[in-house]
């Protein structure tokens, strides 16, 4: 009685609309609650993104810069020109990308899974995932990437991809995320390959479409590789890569990011990083293979790039006391040095910190300026993060935390019980459900990132984008205690 009930309100005509309201409601929420400024890596995307918008291009403290990919500084840029520069904008438009993200998940399922009951339960979890919530809060790709991720995958596994209108059009939607993460360059193919498995179409097809696909592609990011060149910077999209492989792989590593110590980067001096990790791997294959398992702990187990966190480090101080207003101008004179504050207009770090804060008569003790802007509040607590003045005071509310956790390890351990079922029943031969064909692109994505990331190193902010596929065989499994019914596609 209770799986018939069950069963009848997933099939209701209001449970997809209900989902996507709740999910309005809690990143609407949870970003008009939380309020932290761009830093660290934020810091730079938030201010290459006003440069984008002021007509300066891509640069970073007055110089073209290869530091991240263009993608997200870019579509900062273009919020920022059409509604003004505002944290909140660019936290809104966080919030509706991740709504799209959830529809093209939704009919992606449905396209995969063949079963509405799968398709609506996994539309509801992701719904709830606190990963799809606590970015939204954050100036970070994950929600632009991932909904451009969605929105190619989507088209891509469409029954209209035999048309070169849509061929064209996936294939420019892939090279616009090329732009966010350069890591999804070979998804087209794997879709491709998937087509081919499930003989959607043939060999020859695919080729052909394999073919169109990276000419446009390569097209369209060709003169952004032309201008890294030009600025004796050589890269596809973004510069980063080769100095991450190393940090992700040399004798000191520890499987997720870290500061590395400069006598590395002296050793490899003007040699190529890629052969330096090459050499490191070929002499030490049994230490590689303890760091790949210590990269898939960081990957999934470990949150050591916690979103909460980011939220409390990024959080202006409401007031501090004179003691505390010294140590900060006393830091960021030692750590950063006073021509830091140039860039911002100030002659030195005094001057800076005298202009964002106000003294209290009544408290006795300084608060931050309400009149300063975005731009400048951003810049403050990058030099507060920078100077060591608020890494050290972080402490993530238990409470989401707990529930950010929970939520990641059941997804994890579900996850895994579906692939033990799996391979079980084909080993024993028990009778356990078994997804249709199609649903192996899903598997396929999960795979692939996974052994992206251990290329370089884990992080659980490197997890986003694999969750939401993990999510789609976890409802599977729910699905299958309350019976499943084919969708009308």
């Amino acid at each position: 009685m209770r799986n018939e009930r069950l069963h009848q309100i997933l099939q209701s005509n209001y449970f997809a609309p209900l989902c996507f309201l709740i999910a309005a409601f809690l990143r609407f929420a949870w970003v008009i609650i939380n309020n932290p400024y761009p830093a660290i890596d934020e810091y730079v995307y938030f201010q290459t993104g006003i440069n984008i918008a002021n007509g300066l291009g891509y640069v970073h403290e007055g110089v073209p810069t290869t530091i991240f990919p263009v993608g997200y500084p870019a579509f900062l840029g273009l919020i920022f020109s059409l509604f003004g520069v505002s944290v909140q904008v660019a936290k809104i438009a966080n919030v509706l990308l991740s709504l799209g993200t959830l529809y093209f998940f939704y009919r992606i399922t449905q396209r995969l899974f063949s079963a509405l009951i799968v398709a609506r339960i996994a539309l509801f979890l992701l719904s709830i995932f606190p990963d799809q919530i606590f970015y939204n809060a954050l100036l970070m790709t994950e929600p632009l990437f991932l909904f451009l991720l969605m929105l190619g995958i989507f088209l891509a596994a469409s029954s209209d991809f035999i048309k070169f209108r849509h061929i064209f059009a996936t294939s420019i939607i892939f090279a616009l995320c090329c732009y966010v993460k350069s890591q999804i360059f070979f998804i087209p193919a794997l879709c491709l390959f998937w087509r081919v498995i499930i003989k959607q179409c043939t060999k020859r097809t695919a080729f052909k479409q394999l073919i169109i696909m990276y000419s446009i592609i390569f097209a369209m990011t060709l003169p952004w590789t032309v201008r890294n060149f030009q600025l004796n910077k050589p890269a596809f999209i973004s510069g980063n890569g080769p100095a991450n492989l190393v940090i992700g792989n040399n004798p000191t590593a520890t499987g997720t990011f870290y500061l590395l110590d400069n006598k590395i980067w002296q050793s490899i001096g003007r040699s190529s990083k890629v052969k330096y990790v090459l050499r490191w791997v070929s002499a030490y294959p049994q230490d590689y293979l303890v760091l790949l398992l210590k990269k898939m702990y960081f990957l999934y187990l470990i949150p050591e790039a916690d979103p909460l966190i980011d939220l409390e480090r990024c959080t202006l101080p409401q007031s501090f006391s004179i003691q505390e207003a010294d140590a900060i101008v006393k830091n960021i004179k030692e750590r950063i040095g006073a021509e830091a504050c140039i860039p911002m207009g100030f002659d030195n770090c005094n001057e800076l910190f005298l202009q964002s804060i106000i003294w209290n008569e009544q408290t006795r003790k300084y608060s931050i300026d309400p009149e300063l802007n975005d731009q400048q509040k951003s810049y403050f607590i990058q030099l507060l993060v920078f100077s060591s003045n608020v890494e050290h005071k972080v402490k993530v509310n238990s409470f989401w935390h707990l529930i950010w956790l929970c939520s990641r390890y059941a997804v994890l351990v579900l996850f895994v019980l579906y692939i033990f079922m799996i391979f079980s029943s084909k080993i024993i031969k028990t009778k356990s459900p078994s997804p249709p064909g199609t649903s192996v692109l899903a598997m396929l994505i999960v795979f692939y990132f996974t052994c992206i990331y251990l290329v370089f190193f884990g992080s659980a902010r490197f997890s986003f984008p694999i969750f939401p596929f993990m999510i789609m065989y976890v409802a599977f499994l729910l699905g299958n205690s309350v019976g499943t019914k084919e969708s009308d596609q």
